[in-house]
């Protein structure tokens, strides 16, 4: 009988087989340290080329952002960081599933695929049943969109006429003075210069700064991950493919059933960005976007964001744009009033 092959093995002949060879020069297979995003929910994991690159929206990219992971439980799975090509993600992750079975059952490999327990099956078909019910109470709500200027003419604090620089500091005027945040131009900066005390950011709003995060942070020597978090401020629910006008519509129907609605601002291409509130019951709406299709990475704690007031600048030679702030309303933020 032949020996079995270790699952590191096998994952990487799996996806070379499929897609050639992702591997990337000088990387292997290593274990995570210590509160490093993505690579905390594997035993093992390894940086390679996403096996769809090409749909990723922004051109600069992080080796680090697609790897190849083991988890404790003997799963193996994909994870990439580009909300764009999460669909493709997902559906090769399942692939992935059936062929560890397959593999395990022909021994052919060393570690066994996780058993699904009954009480993670119910939880599955609890999750499900909620996802069509949500995707059913989405559907009409889809077939009346929302103008932008209906939005904003609805806005409880009047933004009309605003300058770029004072939408920068309404938007971070949503966070306590002595909040320490992050922004910066890129989305990849982690470095402690990035991040300043909200009250310092408002009375000069740094307006080379295209990104922030819905998050305040802890050490500001630190990095913008999990393991810096302070606390939790926003939820941001964005939607790349769907009609800007379609996503308000959704928007402002989970407001009016109890979301609180802080901001709302125009990524300057595709998008629009709801910014949430994160309390107690935020959780209902975020399975309710995630439904509708909207991005589950922009939901994170330490995900970068549009900034309102900040210009979008295109490498493909397409005109700047203003990431206009389009609806605001600080009396929906518990902490200003």
């Amino acid at each position: 009988m032949r020996p079995r092959i270790p699952l590191s093995t096998w994952v990487e002949a799996f996806l070379t087989d499929r897609f050639g060879n992702l591997a990337i020069a000088n990387e292997d297979w290593r274990e995570p340290s210590q509160g490093r995003s993505l690579k905390d929910y594997a035993k093992l994991y390894r940086p390679i080329r996403c096996p769809f690159a090409k749909e990723h929206t922004l051109s600069r990219q992080n080796l680090d952002e697609t790897i190849a992971t083991i988890s404790e439980d003997g799963a193996s799975r994909i994870l990439c960081q580009h909300s764009s090509c999460s669909f493709n993600i997902s559906k090769l992750n399942g692939e992935i599933r059936q062929a560890q079975w397959k593999a395990w059952g022909e021994r052919t490999i060393e570690t066994a695929p996780p058993i699904v327990t009954p009480q993670q099956l119910e939880a599955t078909r609890l999750r499900k049943s909620q996802f069509w019910r949500d995707k059913a109470e989405a559907m009409p709500i889809l077939q009346k969109p929302v103008s932008l200027d209906e939005l904003t003419a609805s806005s409880p604090a009047t933004i009309c006429g605003m300058s770029p620089a004072e939408m920068m500091k309404a938007h971070l005027g949503l966070f306590k003075p002595e909040d320490l945040i992050w922004t910066a131009d890129r989305p990849t900066c982690t470095e402690p210069r990035y991040f300043r005390r909200a009250g310092t950011l408002v009375n000069d709003p740094p307006l080379h700064s295209v990104f922030t995060a819905g998050s305040t942070f802890r050490d500001p020597k630190g990095s913008r991950r999990m393991e810096n978090l302070s606390e939790k401020r926003f939820v941001i629910f964005e939607h790349d493919s769907l009609p800007k006008e379609q996503a308000v519509a959704l928007l402002r129907h989970a407001e009016g059933r109890g979301m609180r609605l802080a901001l709302v601002c125009d990524s300057g291409n595709k998008s629009v960005h709801g910014w949430a509130v994160a309390e107690e019951g935020i959780e209902r709406w975020r399975g309710f976007f995630l439904a509708s299709g909207f991005c589950q990475k922009t939901m994170r704690a330490t995900q970068p964001a549009r900034l309102a007031g900040a210009t979008r600048r295109f490498e493909d030679g397409r005109p700047d744009t203003i990431q206009r702030l389009l609806y605001l309303n600080q009396k929906a933020v518990p902490w200003l009033n």
